[in-house]
């Protein structure tokens, strides 16, 4: 179809995403409610290939048996950078450490000391234009995801289209 984008070959399962994340990947997360519940949740899955993969959430809003789980120790470290009831309570099992900061730099200042391998975040369906909305992602996500070797953003057709620089196209996003 004439003026029409198609991101079919950008779409793979939650398996595959996983597949996409290696032993000492630095990953992070969007923020709050913007994180890819449904890749977050199944991150535990890929324990017995991965060690040492660390993964910056902010505002975590899951319970996520990545870090939660004393099993995890030497998979994944996490490192939210704002205290929630789920990371202070693995505070204690070696999975997690957090990072303080000044959220209106916490891009900028994870960018001088380590740049992600791979950014996990939430978009909107595209348009028929190839556009994408990142929705609630509009703190840090859009730099990390410029620095990131690989982007995968979870669509969810619940996000609310939001203008200004959550706007990208879906040349940017690998899956």
């Amino acid at each position: 179809m004439s003026g029409e984008y198609s991101f079919k070959s950008k779409v793979i399962s939650i398996d595959e995403a996983l597949s996409k994340i290696k032993s000492n990947d630095c990953v992070i997360s969007a923020l709050g409610a913007a994180e890819p519940k449904a890749i977050l949740e199944q991150l535990h899955t890929i324990a017995d290939r991965v060690r040492g993969v660390t993964v910056s959430t902010t505002l975590p809003l899951h319970n996520g048996r990545w870090f939660t789980d004393p099993a995890m120790k030497g998979h994944f470290m996490h490192q939210p950078w704002f205290a929630t009831g789920a990371s202070r309570k693995a505070d204690g099992l070696g999975t997690c450490s957090f990072v303080p900061c000044h959220l209106s730099t916490a891009g900028q200042d994870r960018l001088k000391y380590h740049l992600p391998n791979v950014f996990l975040g939430t978009c909107t369906p595209p348009d028929r234009f190839g556009f994408i909305s990142l929705s609630l992602s509009a703190t840090y996500e859009r730099e990390l995801m410029e620095a990131a070797d690989i982007v995968i953003l979870e669509m969810n057709d619940k996000m609310p289209w939001t203008y200004g620089d959550t706007i990208i196209h879906l040349d940017a996003v690998d899956y």
